[in-house]
């Protein structure tokens, strides 16, 4: 089916412009669910290409990147490049596709952006009608990268790296991956999987090299700080987790914990999924995704 595709430039909780994307049916159905995806860390929108052919004309689909991420403008400060700003970015973002209490929208989201869309809860739960909560956690996602002491010592040079050090690392790291031998080693690591080809990778290697370093930097700090431990409890909306045995940033027994922190959620165990699932096992992924949302009913709702 056709779709109609709407580019906005959205305030951002600083007055930075933050890209997003909606994409409508060709019957621009006003009234249908709108379902809003929220990018992990350092991620392009491209993420979800597989989970937009899935919804098809079901659905008003909305992408949104963080500050210093994809078209959006950079952060102006380290202060409004946290999880909280974030989530407050994303009350922006549905104000301006008109998702309210009325016309509760579907939060998607993916590693990092788990956190930013689990913080939302705080002060946005009226306009939540579900989650899907897809290979990300609840809080300090370093402490369980590769293993306890790794994650350590990352949050420690997160602390003292500037932002002038960042870009050189960021374009650095680019770089190297996109060597058949850096890519071979991150799925030797795990942190590719093995369906991920370097093509399929390569537009989010090219990402990584043109993030604003400052943003990135701050942002990372902030989710290694963050914690939406309390709000899980509260959560009262339909919830969906997915984990993936190999994934090396988000261990599966932390999206279990969340899963049954969270009344009445659902988790779904994926053995062979790293945390490039959305790309390498797109098709289980969006197929679990929908059956949830039409167990549901979330794609039957009117406004």
């Amino acid at each position: 089916m056709s779709q109609t595709l709407e580019r906005l430039r959205v305030e951002g909780s600083d007055g930075a412009g933050l890209s997003v994307i909606l994409r409508t049916p060709g019957q621009g159905d006003a009234a249908l669910p709108t379902v809003i995806f929220t990018n992990g860390f350092a991620c392009p929108t491209f993420y979800w290409d597989a989970l937009h052919d899935r919804l098809g004309g079901r659905a008003r689909l909305v992408t949104w990147d963080f500050k210093g991420h994809g078209e959006s403008e950079p952060a102006r400060s380290e202060a409004t490049a946290t999880i909280p700003e974030a989530a407050a970015d994303l009350g922006r973002v549905m104000d301006a596709v008109g998702v309210d209490a009325g016309h509760p929208a579907i939060l998607a989201s993916f590693s990092v952006g788990c956190q930013v869309n689990l913080e939302a809860w705080r002060t946005l739960s009226d306009r939540i009608a579900g989650y899907a909560l897809l290979l990300g956690t609840y809080e300090h996602p370093f402490r369980s990268l590769v293993h306890p002491l790794f994650g350590a010592q990352l949050e420690r040079l997160l602390g003292v790296v500037q932002p002038g050090l960042a870009g050189p690392l960021l374009r650095t790291t680019a770089r190297i991956s996109k060597t058949g031998a850096g890519h071979r080693l991150n799925r030797l690591a795990k942190f590719v999987g093995s369906g991920a080809t370097r093509e399929v990778m390569d537009p989010f290697y090219d990402h990584l090299a043109t993030l604003d370093p400052a943003s990135a930097l701050w942002m990372a700090r902030s989710a290694a700080r963050h914690t939406a431990s309390d709000l899980l409890p509260r959560i009262d909306v339909p919830t969906l987790v997915i984990a993936g045995g190999h994934d090396r940033f988000t261990p599966p027994a932390i999206g279990k914990s969340m899963a049954e922190a969270i009344p009445g959620a659902e988790w779904t165990f994926l053995p062979d999924a790293t945390h490039t699932g959305l790309l390498d096992l797109a098709e289980p992924i969006a197929g679990r995704t929908l059956a949830f949302l039409d167990r549901h009913h979330l794609l039957d709702r009117r406004g």
